[in-house]
């Protein structure tokens, strides 16, 4: 074993708290900002997953004889499948999707209910035929696709 010489000396214990101390002050400052990152990343996903739907249904749409968007869920599920999505399609949340046509077939809206799983709270990600995906409450009641 090797001796220990005079100017040899470790950390004491309040050395090695405040090291500690400063360590939790930073986790603590960078968790919150970490976790608001990966929120947002949820809602990008979420807002290209809409984006590429509402492409697949515009052209539909283009291609109907009469220029109407799917009549129901079950139909835009189809159009999306035949489109390359898979049957069990869900936001970054793990919710379903979201879709609402009015009784003409001229507008829709489809969307993911975000975070909180509910609809028509200002977390909604939602897509129109006129409107880009947007982050807001959607007031319609709509039925689950795929």
């Amino acid at each position: 074993m090797r001796k220990k010489q005079k100017n040899e000396r470790g950390f004491t214990l309040v050395e090695l708290m405040v090291v500690i101390a400063i360590i939790g002050v930073l986790v603590a400052i960078a968790l919150p900002k970490f976790m608001n990152q990966a929120n947002k990343a949820k809602i990008a996903s979420a807002q290209a997953t809409l984006a590429s739907m509402k492409t697949s249904i515009e052209v539909y749409y283009a291609d109907t004889k009469n220029n109407k968007y799917p009549a129901n869920a079950t139909e835009v599920t189809s159009v999306l499948e035949d489109d390359g999505f898979a049957s069990n399609t869900v936001d970054p949340w793990g919710n379903k999707f979201k879709y609402w046509v009015d009784t003409n077939r001229k507008s829709y809206y489809l969307w993911s209910v975000g975070p909180d799983d509910t609809t028509n709270t200002n977390d909604d990600v939602y897509v129109t035929e006129s409107l880009p995906p947007t982050i807001g409450a959607v007031d319609k009641t709509g039925t689950d696709i795929f």
